[in-house]
């Protein structure tokens, strides 16, 4: 989620500490963050501490109602949008402003309600569009920014987009797209990449090699305004943009969601065929191989980190729509080219926690796959398959698919694994206990009740399952 990058969190005194920022910016806040979060909060030994730094005009979200809770009074809103709008004046090196110029401002933003994105939109625009060397003074364009302002966003981000050539628009329309629908927010060193991949696999023959050099510049100079690019990484500056380019107002989308999500698996994949990466693999594989667990936070230099975690949530949500798009995602997992596919292996390892991933882990398909959330792709290699795999490897599989939360996949393999082999069975059911799902684990169980009723329970799993709290599996 987006959302956790803005989560800073320190422990005080036995008490655990989270500032939380401007947390309505999520619209799933209340139906996927809050409801896991209270549940742990309300088993955890040490408390837990929340501030929430949000809208003061938005309502406190329902999931916090049964909560203790110090709500601060509400600040003077209208001195702290005249500041804000003062500082963008001022950061904004366009003409030299005297105190003419930032009170007019100021009155441009009070008029759109207070909406600095939208005014700073607006302003963008119109200075990108104004091509008249006689102006000179900043409150010369002033009276074109209230024009538009007296619009919704929509109009505002139509004309920006009438602005851009028909060629450039299919490739900004694939940027954006990556940029929606990341898993989070990327930095200049991952736009980097992307697109040096974007350009070998799509737009060889686009010669603006701008869009590689500095894409931040490059969606900077076409769509001004459009994106906010704080702390070297790129974001929507307008909370209407992503309503806008996802035509949920218009019902006619700008960006194809399956799409987008199948490009960005598709460059990854593409990514991990890179030399470039083997090298980067071989890094993150023997750093990793010398400490006890991974780094807090990956280096964030290239492409690598964000590609190993998320290539195959965003090949799953493609296959969704597209179930005829699993070729590539089955032809890299079966090895097509082995060397890509063991990089990526290493590297996952590099970045995952030592309960969930387990260098002893053998390098054969079936665990490949287990790494992934792609049940699709996993039965359909089980149905390629003229013969099943060694116990061994579908264990292997099994127990991986678990630690990793893969549970589509799991189940899938569930029917296949010899549970009757109290080894077996022990490995599984530690992997489920480690990973603390407890409807999954309850499942578990109930199959290897049936299948192996002379099976010697570890007292660890009953000590796991009382000390996370769950007192159905209990």
């Amino acid at each position: 989620m987006f959302l956790l990058l803005k989560l800073h969190a320190y422990d005080e005194g036995g008490t655990h500490f989270f500032v939380l920022e401007n947390d309505e910016e999520c619209p799933e806040m209340e139906t996927i963050f809050w409801p896991p979060v209270l549940q742990v909060m309300g088993i955890r030994e040490r408390p837990w501490k929340f501030l929430l730094l949000r809208n003061p005009s938005k309502p406190i979200d329902r999931w916090l109602t049964e909560w203790p809770r110090i709500q601060v009074l509400e600040p003077d809103l209208a001195d702290i949008m005249d500041i804000s709008a003062e500082n963008y004046l001022l950061s904004t090196p366009m003409f030299d402003v005297d105190e003419n110029a930032i009170s007019e401002w100021k009155r441009c933003v009070r008029s759109c309600g207070r909406d600095l994105q939208k005014a700073s939109l607006a302003l963008r625009y119109v200075l990108a569009s104004n091509t008249d060397p006689s102006v000179a003074e900043y409150v010369a364009v002033l009276p074109q920014v209230e024009e538009l302002l007296g619009k919704d966003t929509s109009t505002i981000m139509e004309r920006i987009l009438e602005r851009v050539p028909t060629k450039v628009q299919i490739l900004l329309s694939d940027l954006i797209g990556i940029i929606l629908f990341a898993k989070r927010p990327l930095n200049r060193a991952e736009l980097r990449d992307i697109s040096r991949v974007l350009h070998r696999i799509r737009y060889a023959s686009f010669d603006d090699l701008s869009f590689i050099d500095d894409t931040f510049h490059f969606l900077d100079s076409w769509l001004p305004g459009v994106f906010d690019f704080t702390f070297d990484e790129v974001r929507l500056q307008h909370p209407d943009a992503r309503t806008f380019f996802l035509g949920i107002n218009s019902g006619e989308p700008k960006i194809d969601k399956s799409a987008a999500e199948g490009t960005i698996a598709h460059i990854c994949i593409e990514y991990f065929r890179d030399h470039a990466f083997t090298n980067i693999s071989e890094t993150m594989f023997s750093r990793r191989k010398s400490s006890a667990q991974p780094d807090i936070s990956s280096p964030r230099n290239n492409l690598a980190d964000y590609a190993v975690r998320y290539w195959h949530q965003h090949m799953r949500k493609t296959l969704e729509r597209f179930p005829s798009e699993n070729s590539e995602a089955l032809r890299f997992l079966q090895g097509e080219n082995y060397l890509a596919l063991k990089n990526w292996r290493k590297a996952l390892y590099a970045v995952s926690n030592s309960v969930i991933e387990d260098q002893e882990i053998g390098f054969y398909p079936l665990a490949y796959i287990a790494c992934t959330d792609l049940q699709s792709i996993l039965k359909t290699w089980i149905a390629n398959e003229p013969a099943l795999p060694p116990q061994p490897q579908l264990e292997g599989a099994l127990t991986t698919a678990i630690k990793a939360s893969n549970l589509a996949v799991a189940r899938v393999l569930i029917p296949i694994v010899n549970l009757k082999d109290p080894a077996n069975a022990e490995s599984v059911l530690h992997a489920a206990s480690s990973l603390g799902n407890e409807e999954f684990s309850i499942s578990l169980i109930r199959t290897v009740l049936e299948v192996c009723p002379e099976f010697k329970w570890h007292p660890c799993l009953i000590c796991r399952a009382a000390w996370l709290g769950q007192e159905k599996l209990v």
